[in-house]
C-alpha cells in the first residue's frame, strides 16, 4: 500500500561523470521532486544540463552517486529496469531507433501489453491490447491496427515514434517518463499523442514527467514546470 500518495519520489539525488583529464562534473546535485497521480510536469534546462540523466536514473539505467528512488511509497534504488518498467512507461527522443527492428507492429505492442508480467513467454491475445489502445486513443489505434503486421523496420520515423509511444502507454503504467517525445511526430501525431497522454493521466491517475525546448507547448500541457540550473532544480509555474 502507499502510504505517502506520490507515485514517484525522488530525493536528493546526485550524479557526476569523469571527463577524459580524470576531472569530475557535477551534473545533479541534490535533485528532489515529487510526482502525484494526475500531474504532468515538464522538466527544462539547456543541452546538458542532466535533464535524460535524471530520467535515465529514474528508470535504473544509470545508477545515481547518493539519494533515493521511490514508487508508490517504496524504495527501489536496488531493482534492475525490468522490474522498474512495471510502473513506467517511456519514450525517449530517439525511440524510434531502438523500435526499428525486425519484429512486427503487433509483436512490439504484445510484448509491451506485458508490463505487469512475468519473464515467462506466454502467447498474448492481440484484441486484448488493441482494446486498450482504442480506449485510451482510437486514432492511434487506428493507425497501428492498420500497420499491426508491418515491420517496423519499413516504418517512417514518426510513424516508429508513434509505435514506441503506443508501446509506452500500454499495460496500465503508473508513470510516464517522455524525452523529447513529439521530437519525430508531424502535427497531427502531436495531437493524437497529447490526447492520450492527457486521457491516461486524468482517467487513470497517472503521472507524468516530459522533457521539452518548446515553451509554447510546455505551458499549454504541464502542470508545472521544473528546471535544472546547474544541478538544481527548480520549481516555476511555466516555461519562461
Amino acid at each position: 500500500m502507499n502510504e505517502t500518495g506520490f507515485l514517484l519520489e525522488v530525493e536528493k539525488i546526485t550524479k557526476s561523470f569523469t571527463h577524459s583529464d580524470d576531472s569530475l562534473i557535477r551534473v545533479l546535485n541534490g535533485v528532489s521532486f515529487r510526482l502525484q497521480p494526475g500531474e504532468k510536469v515538464a522538466l527544462t534546462g539547456a543541452n546538458g544540463s542532466g535533464k535524460t540523466t535524471l530520467l535515465r536514473i529514474i528508470q535504473g539505467q544509470l545508477q545515481q552517486d547518493s539519494g533515493h528512488i521511490f514508487f508508490l511509497g517504496r524504495p527501489k534504488s536496488s531493482k534492475f529496469p525490468h522490474e522498474r518498467a512495471k510502473q513506467i512507461g517511456s519514450v525517449s527522443q530517439n525511440s524510434y531507433k531502438a523500435v526499428a527492428s525486425d519484429l512486427t507492429v503487433e509483436e512490439v505492442l504484445a510484448i509491451a501489453s506485458r508490463r505487469q508480467d512475468s519473464l515467462r513467454l506466454k502467447k498474448v491475445s492481440s484484441d486484448s491490447f488493441f482494446s486498450e489502445l482504442e480506449r485510451i486513443s482510437p486514432e492511434i489505434a487506428q493507425f497501428v491496427s492498420a500497420r499491426r503486421k508491418s515491420v517496423t523496420n519499413t516504418l517512417s520515423g514518426g510513424q516508429r515514434q508513434l509505435v514506441a509511444l503506443a508501446a509506452a502507454l500500454l499495460g496500465q503504467p503508473r508513470v510516464l517518463l517522455l524525452d523529447e517525445h513529439l521530437s519525430s511526430l508531424d502535427d497531427e501525431y502531436q495531437s493524437w499523442a497529447d490526447a492520450a497522454i492527457d486521457k491516461i493521466v486524468a482517467l487513470d491517475k497517472a503521472g507524468c514527467v516530459v522533457v521539452s525546448h518548446d515553451k509554447k507547448w510546455i505551458n499549454g500541457f504541464s502542470d508545472r514546470v521544473m528546471r535544472i540550473e546547474k544541478g538544481t532544480l527548480h520549481i516555476r509555474k511555466e516555461y519562461s
